[in-house]
Protein backbone atom coordinates (compact mmCIF):
# COMPACT_ATOMS: atom_id res chain seq x y z
CA UNK A 1 0.00 0.00 0.00
CA UNK A 2 1.36 3.43 -0.92
CA UNK A 3 1.68 6.26 1.57
CA UNK A 4 -1.18 8.09 -0.16
CA UNK A 5 -4.16 6.81 1.81
CA UNK A 6 -7.84 7.56 1.81
CA UNK A 7 -10.43 7.30 4.55
CA UNK A 8 -13.95 6.52 3.44
CA UNK A 9 -15.05 4.46 6.43
CA UNK A 10 -15.19 5.02 10.17
CA UNK A 11 -11.54 4.13 10.85
CA UNK A 12 -9.41 6.96 12.18
CA UNK A 13 -6.50 4.98 13.59
CA UNK A 14 -3.26 6.93 13.55
CA UNK A 15 -0.68 5.48 11.18
CA UNK A 16 2.99 4.98 11.88
CA UNK A 17 5.30 6.85 9.57
CA UNK A 18 8.88 7.93 10.01
CA UNK A 19 8.66 11.71 9.57
CA UNK A 20 7.22 14.43 11.79
CA UNK A 21 5.24 16.22 9.07
CA UNK A 22 2.28 14.83 7.17
CA UNK A 23 -0.15 16.16 4.59
CA UNK A 24 -3.89 15.84 5.20
CA UNK A 25 -6.31 16.61 2.37
CA UNK A 26 -9.98 17.06 3.21
CA UNK A 27 -11.10 16.49 -0.36
CA UNK A 28 -14.46 14.77 -0.09
CA UNK A 29 -14.26 12.99 -3.40
CA UNK A 30 -12.06 9.92 -3.39
CA UNK A 31 -12.02 9.23 -7.11
CA UNK A 32 -8.57 8.67 -8.62
CA UNK A 33 -8.83 10.78 -11.75
CA UNK A 34 -5.71 11.90 -13.56
CA UNK A 35 -5.73 15.43 -12.12
CA UNK A 36 -6.06 14.20 -8.54
CA UNK A 37 -3.31 11.61 -9.01
CA UNK A 38 -0.99 14.19 -10.51
CA UNK A 39 -1.60 16.57 -7.60
CA UNK A 40 -0.99 13.77 -5.10
CA UNK A 41 2.42 12.99 -6.66
CA UNK A 42 3.37 16.67 -6.53
CA UNK A 43 2.35 16.93 -2.88
CA UNK A 44 4.34 13.83 -1.91
CA UNK A 45 7.42 15.31 -3.56
CA UNK A 46 7.25 17.98 -0.82
CA UNK A 47 6.02 15.93 2.17
CA UNK A 48 5.99 12.18 1.82
CA UNK A 49 2.99 11.13 3.92
CA UNK A 50 -0.38 12.08 2.42
CA UNK A 51 -3.79 11.09 3.75
CA UNK A 52 -7.05 11.93 1.99
CA UNK A 53 -10.41 12.24 3.74
CA UNK A 54 -13.97 12.00 2.58
CA UNK A 55 -15.74 13.19 5.75
CA UNK A 56 -15.04 16.10 8.11
CA UNK A 57 -15.49 14.11 11.31
CA UNK A 58 -12.93 11.52 10.16
CA UNK A 59 -10.39 14.23 9.42
CA UNK A 60 -10.95 15.94 12.77
CA UNK A 61 -10.72 12.69 14.74
CA UNK A 62 -7.57 11.73 12.91
CA UNK A 63 -5.89 15.04 13.80
CA UNK A 64 -6.92 14.62 17.43
CA UNK A 65 -5.40 11.12 17.44
CA UNK A 66 -2.02 12.38 16.26
CA UNK A 67 0.85 12.55 18.78
CA UNK A 68 1.34 16.06 20.15
CA UNK A 69 4.83 16.20 18.62
CA UNK A 70 3.64 15.46 15.07
CA UNK A 71 2.64 18.23 12.69
CA UNK A 72 0.04 18.19 9.94
CA UNK A 73 -0.31 20.44 6.91
CA UNK A 74 -3.98 20.60 5.99
CA UNK A 75 -5.52 21.22 2.58
CA UNK A 76 -9.28 21.82 2.67
CA UNK A 77 -11.53 21.79 -0.35
CA UNK A 78 -14.19 24.46 -0.81
CA UNK A 79 -17.37 23.23 0.88
CA UNK A 80 -15.62 21.74 3.93
CA UNK A 81 -13.32 24.63 4.71
CA UNK A 82 -15.12 26.85 7.21
CA UNK A 83 -16.60 24.10 9.38
CA UNK A 84 -13.38 22.11 9.61
CA UNK A 85 -11.10 25.10 10.13
CA UNK A 86 -13.26 26.40 12.98
CA UNK A 87 -13.05 22.98 14.68
CA UNK A 88 -9.33 22.23 14.34
CA UNK A 89 -7.56 25.58 14.03
CA UNK A 90 -6.25 25.61 17.63
CA UNK A 91 -5.01 22.02 17.65
CA UNK A 92 -1.25 22.01 18.21
CA UNK A 93 -0.92 19.17 15.66
CA UNK A 94 -2.10 21.53 12.91
CA UNK A 95 0.75 23.61 11.57
CA UNK A 96 -0.73 25.33 8.51
CA UNK A 97 -3.94 25.33 6.48
CA UNK A 98 -4.46 25.86 2.74
CA UNK A 99 -7.94 26.41 1.29
CA UNK A 100 -8.59 25.19 -2.25
CA UNK A 101 -11.76 26.88 -3.42
CA UNK A 102 -13.65 28.35 -6.35
CA UNK A 103 -14.58 31.66 -4.71
CA UNK A 104 -11.53 33.28 -3.10
CA UNK A 105 -13.31 36.47 -2.07
CA UNK A 106 -16.00 34.58 -0.16
CA UNK A 107 -13.50 32.56 1.89
CA UNK A 108 -11.15 35.46 2.58
CA UNK A 109 -13.95 37.21 4.46
CA UNK A 110 -14.45 34.55 7.15
CA UNK A 111 -10.82 33.42 7.28
CA UNK A 112 -9.36 36.66 8.65
CA UNK A 113 -9.47 35.39 12.24
CA UNK A 114 -7.63 32.15 11.47
CA UNK A 115 -3.92 32.89 11.37
CA UNK A 116 -2.83 29.39 10.35
CA UNK A 117 -4.44 29.78 6.92
CA UNK A 118 -1.50 30.36 4.58
CA UNK A 119 -3.30 30.46 1.22
CA UNK A 120 -6.78 30.70 -0.26
CA UNK A 121 -6.80 30.07 -3.99
CA UNK A 122 -8.56 28.36 -6.88
CA UNK A 123 -5.22 27.34 -8.41
CA UNK A 124 -3.78 24.13 -6.99
CA UNK A 125 -0.32 24.97 -8.29
CA UNK A 126 -0.35 28.07 -6.06
CA UNK A 127 -1.02 25.82 -3.06
CA UNK A 128 1.88 23.57 -4.05
CA UNK A 129 4.25 26.54 -4.34
CA UNK A 130 3.18 27.97 -0.97
CA UNK A 131 3.44 24.62 0.83
CA UNK A 132 6.95 24.09 -0.52
CA UNK A 133 8.07 27.57 0.55
CA UNK A 134 6.51 27.23 3.99
CA UNK A 135 7.94 23.75 4.52
CA UNK A 136 11.51 25.06 4.30
CA UNK A 137 10.77 27.27 7.31
CA UNK A 138 8.81 24.59 9.15
CA UNK A 139 11.77 22.23 8.91
CA UNK A 140 13.93 24.79 10.73
CA UNK A 141 11.47 26.01 13.34
CA UNK A 142 8.75 23.43 13.98
CA UNK A 143 10.64 20.15 13.96
CA UNK A 144 10.55 19.22 17.68
CA UNK A 145 13.91 19.59 19.38
CA UNK A 146 14.81 16.98 21.98
CA UNK A 147 16.09 19.05 24.93
CA UNK A 148 16.90 17.54 28.33
CA UNK A 149 18.12 19.57 31.32
CA UNK A 150 20.91 18.08 33.40
CA UNK A 151 20.41 17.89 37.13
CA UNK A 152 23.10 20.16 38.51
CA UNK A 153 23.98 20.41 42.19
CA UNK A 154 25.08 23.99 42.77
CA UNK A 155 27.18 22.94 45.76
CA UNK A 156 29.57 20.78 43.76
CA UNK A 157 31.94 21.32 40.88
CA UNK A 158 30.55 21.01 37.33
CA UNK A 159 32.87 18.03 36.76
CA UNK A 160 30.87 16.08 39.31
CA UNK A 161 27.53 17.08 37.87
CA UNK A 162 24.93 14.39 38.26
CA UNK A 163 23.30 13.87 34.91
CA UNK A 164 19.73 12.83 34.42
CA UNK A 165 19.72 9.05 34.05
CA UNK A 166 18.09 9.11 30.64
CA UNK A 167 20.78 11.54 29.44
CA UNK A 168 23.51 9.22 30.69
CA UNK A 169 21.99 6.24 28.94
CA UNK A 170 21.56 8.16 25.71
CA UNK A 171 25.14 9.46 25.81
CA UNK A 172 26.45 5.96 26.38
CA UNK A 173 24.27 4.65 23.57
CA UNK A 174 25.58 7.25 21.09
CA UNK A 175 29.18 6.58 22.17
CA UNK A 176 28.74 2.84 21.61
CA UNK A 177 26.87 3.46 18.38
CA UNK A 178 29.81 5.31 16.87
CA UNK A 179 32.09 2.35 17.59
CA UNK A 180 29.95 -0.36 15.99
CA UNK A 181 30.76 -1.16 12.40
CA UNK A 182 27.95 -1.90 9.98
CA UNK A 183 27.65 -4.95 7.79
CA UNK A 184 25.89 -5.79 4.55
CA UNK A 185 22.78 -7.03 6.37
CA UNK A 186 22.44 -3.67 8.17
CA UNK A 187 22.81 -1.76 4.90
CA UNK A 188 20.15 -3.92 3.22
CA UNK A 189 17.77 -3.39 6.14
CA UNK A 190 18.37 0.37 5.97
CA UNK A 191 17.41 0.52 2.29
CA UNK A 192 14.44 -1.81 2.84
CA UNK A 193 13.10 0.53 5.54
CA UNK A 194 13.53 3.65 3.38
CA UNK A 195 12.01 2.02 0.27
CA UNK A 196 9.03 0.87 2.32
CA UNK A 197 8.54 4.37 3.76
CA UNK A 198 8.70 6.03 0.34
CA UNK A 199 6.81 3.41 -1.65
CA UNK A 200 5.03 5.02 -4.60
CA UNK A 201 6.90 8.32 -4.16
CA UNK A 202 8.82 8.65 -7.42
CA UNK A 203 10.71 11.75 -6.31
CA UNK A 204 11.96 10.33 -3.02
CA UNK A 205 12.75 6.91 -4.49
CA UNK A 206 14.89 8.58 -7.17
CA UNK A 207 16.81 10.40 -4.43
CA UNK A 208 17.18 7.13 -2.53
CA UNK A 209 18.63 5.44 -5.64
CA UNK A 210 21.05 8.34 -6.03
CA UNK A 211 22.06 7.91 -2.40
CA UNK A 212 22.54 4.18 -2.87
CA UNK A 213 24.90 4.66 -5.82
CA UNK A 214 26.70 7.93 -5.04
CA UNK A 215 26.92 8.29 -1.25
CA UNK A 216 30.37 8.44 0.34
CA UNK A 217 31.43 9.13 3.92
CA UNK A 218 32.85 12.55 3.05
CA UNK A 219 29.46 13.73 1.71
CA UNK A 220 27.37 12.82 4.77
CA UNK A 221 26.61 16.39 5.85
CA UNK A 222 25.74 17.47 2.32
CA UNK A 223 23.23 14.63 2.12
CA UNK A 224 21.85 15.46 5.56
CA UNK A 225 21.25 19.11 4.65
CA UNK A 226 20.48 19.12 0.92
CA UNK A 227 18.74 15.73 0.50
CA UNK A 228 16.88 15.84 3.78
CA UNK A 229 14.98 12.53 3.72
CA UNK A 230 17.65 11.26 6.14
CA UNK A 231 17.34 14.37 8.29
CA UNK A 232 13.55 14.02 8.45
CA UNK A 233 13.67 10.38 9.58
CA UNK A 234 16.48 10.95 12.09
CA UNK A 235 14.83 14.02 13.61
CA UNK A 236 11.75 12.02 14.55
CA UNK A 237 13.80 9.02 15.65
CA UNK A 238 15.85 11.17 18.04
CA UNK A 239 12.72 12.91 19.32
CA UNK A 240 11.08 9.56 20.13
CA UNK A 241 14.39 7.91 21.09
CA UNK A 242 13.59 5.18 18.60
CA UNK A 243 16.64 3.02 19.24
CA UNK A 244 15.93 0.65 16.35
CA UNK A 245 15.89 3.44 13.75
CA UNK A 246 18.89 5.24 15.25
CA UNK A 247 20.87 1.99 15.34
CA UNK A 248 20.04 1.29 11.72
CA UNK A 249 21.24 4.77 10.71
CA UNK A 250 24.49 4.51 12.68
CA UNK A 251 26.88 4.45 9.64
CA UNK A 252 25.42 7.75 8.50
CA UNK A 253 25.54 9.26 12.02
CA UNK A 254 29.16 8.14 12.38
CA UNK A 255 30.10 9.69 9.03
CA UNK A 256 28.55 13.02 10.07
CA UNK A 257 30.49 12.92 13.34
CA UNK A 258 33.81 12.28 11.58
CA UNK A 259 33.09 14.98 9.02
CA UNK A 260 32.26 17.49 11.78
CA UNK A 261 35.50 16.62 13.59
CA UNK A 262 37.54 17.03 10.44
CA UNK A 263 35.96 20.44 9.76
CA UNK A 264 35.70 21.54 13.40
CA UNK A 265 34.97 25.27 13.64
CA UNK A 266 38.21 26.76 15.01
CA UNK A 267 37.02 29.63 17.20
CA UNK A 268 34.19 30.84 19.41
CA UNK A 269 31.04 31.93 17.62
CA UNK A 270 27.61 33.35 18.54
CA UNK A 271 24.64 31.58 17.00
CA UNK A 272 20.86 31.74 16.94
CA UNK A 273 18.26 29.01 16.74
CA UNK A 274 14.52 29.62 16.38
CA UNK A 275 12.17 27.03 17.82
CA UNK A 276 8.52 26.45 18.65
CA UNK A 277 8.17 24.99 22.15
CA UNK A 278 5.13 24.23 24.29
CA UNK A 279 4.51 26.65 27.14
CA UNK A 280 4.87 23.85 29.71
CA UNK A 281 8.21 22.76 28.24
CA UNK A 282 9.46 26.34 28.15
CA UNK A 283 8.48 26.98 31.77
CA UNK A 284 10.24 23.76 32.73
CA UNK A 285 13.43 24.78 30.90
CA UNK A 286 13.39 28.21 32.58
CA UNK A 287 13.97 26.46 35.91
CA UNK A 288 17.38 25.44 34.58
CA UNK A 289 18.56 28.90 33.54
CA UNK A 290 22.36 28.96 33.76
CA UNK A 291 22.53 25.17 33.94
CA UNK A 292 23.51 22.62 31.32
CA UNK A 293 21.02 21.19 28.84
CA UNK A 294 21.56 18.30 26.46
CA UNK A 295 20.35 18.41 22.84
CA UNK A 296 19.60 14.79 21.96
CA UNK A 297 19.58 15.35 18.22
CA UNK A 298 21.56 17.16 15.56
CA UNK A 299 21.34 20.93 16.03
CA UNK A 300 21.61 23.47 13.22
CA UNK A 301 22.06 27.14 14.17
CA UNK A 302 22.85 30.34 12.28
CA UNK A 303 24.92 33.49 12.81
CA UNK A 304 22.18 35.56 11.15
CA UNK A 305 19.87 36.66 13.96
CA UNK A 306 17.61 38.68 11.65
CA UNK A 307 17.02 35.72 9.35
CA UNK A 308 16.15 33.44 12.28
CA UNK A 309 13.72 36.01 13.72
CA UNK A 310 12.09 36.43 10.30
CA UNK A 311 11.53 32.67 10.14
CA UNK A 312 9.95 32.73 13.59
CA UNK A 313 7.65 35.57 12.58
CA UNK A 314 6.42 33.52 9.63
CA UNK A 315 5.05 30.85 11.97
CA UNK A 316 1.58 30.90 13.52
CA UNK A 317 1.60 28.52 16.49
CA UNK A 318 -1.40 27.58 18.59
CA UNK A 319 -1.86 29.22 22.00
CA UNK A 320 0.02 26.58 24.06
CA UNK A 321 3.03 26.85 21.72
CA UNK A 322 5.61 29.62 22.16
CA UNK A 323 8.14 31.14 19.77
CA UNK A 324 11.62 30.91 21.27
CA UNK A 325 14.92 32.38 20.12
CA UNK A 326 17.95 30.54 21.51
CA UNK A 327 21.23 32.41 21.69
CA UNK A 328 24.19 30.04 21.63
CA UNK A 329 27.80 30.93 22.32
CA UNK A 330 29.87 28.01 21.05
CA UNK A 331 33.54 27.67 21.87
CA UNK A 332 35.56 24.60 20.91
CA UNK A 333 38.07 25.35 23.69
CA UNK A 334 40.20 22.37 24.60
CA UNK A 335 37.35 19.88 24.69
CA UNK A 336 35.73 19.20 21.34
CA UNK A 337 34.19 15.84 22.22
CA UNK A 338 30.96 17.24 20.73
CA UNK A 339 32.15 18.68 17.40
CA UNK A 340 30.49 21.43 15.41
CA UNK A 341 31.29 22.85 11.98
CA UNK A 342 30.13 25.29 9.32
CA UNK A 343 28.14 23.22 6.83
CA UNK A 344 29.40 25.46 4.02
CA UNK A 345 32.93 24.09 4.13
CA UNK A 346 34.22 26.25 1.28
CA UNK A 347 32.77 29.48 2.62
CA UNK A 348 35.66 31.73 3.65
CA UNK A 349 33.64 34.96 3.62
CA UNK A 350 32.32 36.73 6.72
CA UNK A 351 28.68 36.34 5.76
CA UNK A 352 26.06 34.08 7.32
CA UNK A 353 27.33 30.80 8.71
CA UNK A 354 25.21 27.76 9.47
CA UNK A 355 26.73 25.58 12.17
CA UNK A 356 25.81 21.94 12.67
CA UNK A 357 26.37 20.37 16.10
CA UNK A 358 26.83 16.67 16.65
CA UNK A 359 24.12 14.76 18.51
CA UNK A 360 24.17 15.18 22.31
CA UNK A 361 25.65 18.68 22.42
CA UNK A 362 25.78 20.19 25.92
CA UNK A 363 24.74 23.83 26.14
CA UNK A 364 24.71 26.25 29.08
Amino acid sequence: MEKTEQLNDESVLHDDHLETFSLLWMRGEINKNEINQNNEHKLRAIINYLKIFEKIDQCQQYIQSMPKEDRSILIVNDKFSRELVENIHNFCQVSSIYVYCSNEKKHKQWSKNFSKIRAITNQFDDILIQIELDQKIRMKIEEPLSIKPLNVNDDINISTTKLDESCIYFQIFIDILLRIRSNEEDINEFFYLCKKEYKGNKNHLAILREFEHNYSSNTAIQWFIHRPFLQKILNKAFQLENIDIIYLFRPFIRDICYQLRYNQYPSSIKLYKGQLISKNKLNYLKKFTGKLISINSFLLASTNQESVINDLEETTPSNPIQKVLFEIEADPGEDISIPFADINFDNDQNDEKNILFMVDALLN
